[in-house]
């Protein structure tokens, strides 16, 4: 059954953007597991924060995307400055 991801951002999407391109190394592993795992992958901005929002068809292949992105999430995270807000959220019927 379909799991969404959210993922609150606590900084503008400027200072997202620059981390994004400031490190390569980090937004490439992840882009390469979101490949794999995700469904769709949908970003949304308001003046002070950026809510990701994504998709997986299964909780086992959200699971499996952070059990191969975890460190790079994390470094991601980090390079933020303020984590992200991050929920999981199951369909249901």
């Amino acid at each position: 059954m379909a799991v969404i991801c959210t993922v609150r951002i606590p900084h503008p999407l400027a200072h997202v953007e620059a981390v994004e391109r400031a490190h390569p190394e980090v937004m490439s592993e992840i882009v390469a597991g979101a490949r794999q795992y995700m469904l769709s992958h949908r970003r949304f901005a308001s003046g002070s924060e950026v809510l990701d929002i994504d998709e997986y068809a299964t909780r086992e292949d959200y699971e499996a995307f952070m059990g191969k992105c975890r460190d790079a999430v994390a470094a991601f995270d980090q390079l933020l400055g303020d984590p992200p807000r991050v929920e999981v959220w199951q369909a249901v019927k």
